[in-house]
Protein backbone atom coordinates (compact mmCIF):
# COMPACT_ATOMS: atom_id res chain seq x y z
CA UNK A 1 0.00 0.00 0.00
CA UNK A 2 2.87 2.36 0.78
CA UNK A 3 4.41 1.79 -2.68
CA UNK A 4 1.05 2.55 -4.27
CA UNK A 5 0.74 5.80 -2.31
CA UNK A 6 4.28 6.85 -3.28
CA UNK A 7 3.57 6.01 -6.93
CA UNK A 8 0.34 8.03 -6.90
CA UNK A 9 1.96 11.06 -5.28
CA UNK A 10 4.89 10.87 -7.72
CA UNK A 11 2.52 10.69 -10.68
CA UNK A 12 0.42 13.61 -9.48
CA UNK A 13 3.48 15.77 -8.82
CA UNK A 14 5.08 14.89 -12.16
CA UNK A 15 1.93 15.59 -14.11
CA UNK A 16 1.10 18.73 -12.17
CA UNK A 17 4.51 20.38 -12.47
CA UNK A 18 5.11 20.29 -16.21
CA UNK A 19 4.86 23.83 -17.62
CA UNK A 20 4.00 22.50 -21.06
CA UNK A 21 0.74 21.19 -19.63
CA UNK A 22 -0.51 24.60 -18.44
CA UNK A 23 -3.91 24.54 -20.21
CA UNK A 24 -6.71 21.94 -20.14
CA UNK A 25 -5.31 18.46 -20.65
CA UNK A 26 -7.66 16.04 -22.39
CA UNK A 27 -6.48 12.45 -22.16
CA UNK A 28 -7.95 9.00 -22.68
CA UNK A 29 -7.06 6.18 -20.29
CA UNK A 30 -7.72 2.68 -21.60
CA UNK A 31 -8.29 0.37 -18.64
CA UNK A 32 -10.08 -3.00 -18.41
CA UNK A 33 -13.68 -4.07 -18.69
CA UNK A 34 -16.38 -1.88 -17.12
CA UNK A 35 -16.89 -2.98 -13.52
CA UNK A 36 -13.50 -4.70 -13.35
CA UNK A 37 -10.51 -3.87 -11.18
CA UNK A 38 -8.51 -1.98 -13.82
CA UNK A 39 -11.49 0.19 -14.72
CA UNK A 40 -12.20 1.02 -11.07
CA UNK A 41 -8.54 1.73 -10.32
CA UNK A 42 -8.20 4.02 -13.32
CA UNK A 43 -11.30 5.92 -12.19
CA UNK A 44 -9.79 6.32 -8.73
CA UNK A 45 -6.51 7.62 -10.15
CA UNK A 46 -8.42 10.07 -12.35
CA UNK A 47 -10.27 11.49 -9.34
CA UNK A 48 -7.01 11.83 -7.40
CA UNK A 49 -5.29 13.58 -10.32
CA UNK A 50 -8.24 15.95 -10.82
CA UNK A 51 -8.26 16.79 -7.11
CA UNK A 52 -4.62 17.91 -7.39
CA UNK A 53 -4.86 19.52 -10.85
CA UNK A 54 -8.37 20.34 -12.16
CA UNK A 55 -7.00 21.12 -15.61
CA UNK A 56 -6.91 17.38 -16.34
CA UNK A 57 -9.87 15.94 -18.20
CA UNK A 58 -9.20 12.20 -18.32
CA UNK A 59 -11.76 9.87 -19.86
CA UNK A 60 -11.54 6.21 -18.77
CA UNK A 61 -12.57 3.75 -21.49
CA UNK A 62 -12.83 -0.06 -21.46
CA UNK A 63 -9.96 -2.11 -22.81
CA UNK A 64 -7.96 -5.29 -22.25
CA UNK A 65 -4.33 -6.20 -21.61
CA UNK A 66 -3.48 -7.06 -25.22
CA UNK A 67 -5.51 -4.46 -27.10
CA UNK A 68 -4.39 -1.62 -24.81
CA UNK A 69 -0.83 -1.76 -26.17
CA UNK A 70 -2.05 -1.55 -29.77
CA UNK A 71 -4.28 1.41 -28.90
CA UNK A 72 -1.25 3.23 -27.47
CA UNK A 73 0.84 2.49 -30.55
CA UNK A 74 -1.94 3.69 -32.87
CA UNK A 75 -2.48 6.92 -30.90
CA UNK A 76 -6.03 6.01 -29.84
CA UNK A 77 -5.22 6.49 -26.14
CA UNK A 78 -2.61 8.35 -24.10
CA UNK A 79 -2.53 6.12 -21.00
CA UNK A 80 -3.15 2.38 -20.68
CA UNK A 81 -2.95 -0.40 -18.15
CA UNK A 82 -0.89 -3.38 -19.18
CA UNK A 83 0.52 -6.68 -17.95
CA UNK A 84 4.30 -7.24 -18.14
CA UNK A 85 4.25 -10.19 -20.59
CA UNK A 86 1.99 -8.34 -23.04
CA UNK A 87 3.93 -5.08 -22.75
CA UNK A 88 7.18 -6.91 -23.53
CA UNK A 89 5.59 -8.87 -26.40
CA UNK A 90 4.09 -5.66 -27.77
CA UNK A 91 7.37 -3.77 -27.62
CA UNK A 92 9.31 -6.65 -29.20
CA UNK A 93 6.69 -7.61 -31.78
CA UNK A 94 6.31 -11.10 -30.33
CA UNK A 95 3.18 -13.28 -30.37
CA UNK A 96 0.31 -12.24 -30.15
CA UNK A 97 1.53 -9.01 -31.80
CA UNK A 98 2.38 -9.03 -35.49
CA UNK A 99 4.60 -5.93 -35.38
CA UNK A 100 6.73 -4.05 -32.85
CA UNK A 101 5.08 -1.35 -30.80
CA UNK A 102 8.25 0.60 -30.14
CA UNK A 103 6.53 3.95 -29.46
CA UNK A 104 5.69 3.05 -25.85
CA UNK A 105 7.13 4.22 -22.56
CA UNK A 106 6.70 2.47 -19.21
CA UNK A 107 5.68 4.95 -16.54
CA UNK A 108 5.35 2.81 -13.40
CA UNK A 109 4.73 -0.70 -12.19
CA UNK A 110 4.27 -2.68 -8.99
CA UNK A 111 0.76 -1.49 -8.14
CA UNK A 112 -0.28 -4.64 -6.30
CA UNK A 113 0.03 -8.39 -6.16
CA UNK A 114 -0.68 -8.62 -9.88
CA UNK A 115 1.96 -6.41 -11.42
CA UNK A 116 0.27 -3.85 -13.65
CA UNK A 117 2.36 -1.45 -15.67
CA UNK A 118 1.46 1.86 -17.26
CA UNK A 119 2.39 2.68 -20.78
CA UNK A 120 2.23 5.92 -22.75
CA UNK A 121 3.41 6.88 -26.24
CA UNK A 122 7.14 7.66 -26.33
CA UNK A 123 6.60 11.26 -27.48
CA UNK A 124 4.63 12.28 -24.35
CA UNK A 125 6.53 14.30 -21.73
Amino acid sequence: MRRLTVAIVTLVLALGSAAVWAQQKNLTWTAGQVGGGWYAQAGGFVELIKSKDPSFNIKVVPGAGIQNMSKLQQGETEIAWGLPPFIAASYNGSDPFKEKHADLRLVMNGLGFVHIQWGVPADYP
